[in-house]
């Protein structure tokens, strides 16, 4: 192959697995075989909460992403949902190692990254989070538990959890393309907006 597809898979960080979205997964590199573009795909299983707390699921993803860089090829990087969130955390990483998670030896920034309806702000006071909840499959309560189970009781947000944050910024840090993705009637969609426009500032290929 050509290309390594690192996927990050979603579940609120307290659910999902690769095993899960196997078949998305074979279609999408097959389809993107089929248009000329040899792709592998490593697919990333991590540590669930609220057994497992930030900063496990970066620390494993991190690893996953040491080894892909050993393999030699350009990196897409895609994730979905809490996936997506973890997606951010490891950019953050490759440019600013989190204290408590092994750096990454070669730091190569993904040549694309592709966010599908990516959870971005676990504080979940974005205005779509309650105007669409009677549409969406999660609501704010569902979310906010979730949030302090990966976070932990304190609920502390840092720089490579609280992707909103304006002091924290996107420059030198995103891939040359950012792609994301939301429906319009999902809770997620005000707060992947905002993140949008904070990255097109910064990368206006994204």
């Amino acid at each position: 192959s050509e290309y390594t597809i690192f996927y990050i898979h979603g579940g609120g960080f307290a659910s999902g697995s690769t095993a899960g979205c196997a078949k998305y997964l074979i279609q999408m590199a097959t389809e993107i075989c089929q248009r000329g573009m040899k792709c592998s795909v490593l697919s990333v299983d991590y540590d669930l909460s609220p057994e497992a707390r930030f900063p496990t699921a970066l620390r494993q993803i991190s690893a996953a992403y040491t080894y892909a860089v050993t393999l030699g090829k350009p990196i897409f990087l895609i994730g979905d949902s809490a996936g997506g969130h973890l997606c951010l955390s490891l950019l953050r990483h490759i440019h600013t190692p989190h204290p408590q998670v092994k750096e990454i030896p070669v730091p190569q920034i993904p040549e694309l990254m592709v966010l599908i309806s990516p959870w971005v702000d676990l504080k979940n006071i974005g205005e779509s989070v309650r105007r669409n909840a009677p549409f969406d499959c999660v609501d704010k309560a569902t979310l906010d538990r979730w949030s302090r189970q990966y976070l932990g009781p304190s609920g502390t947000l840092d720089s490579h959890t609280d992707h909103l944050n304006a002091k924290n910024s996107w420059q030198g840090v995103l891939p040359k393309y950012t792609l994301m993705i939301a429906g319009e009637f999902e809770c997620f969609v005000s707060d992947i907006e905002h993140l949008a426009i904070a990255i097109k500032i910064v990368s206006p290929g994204s």
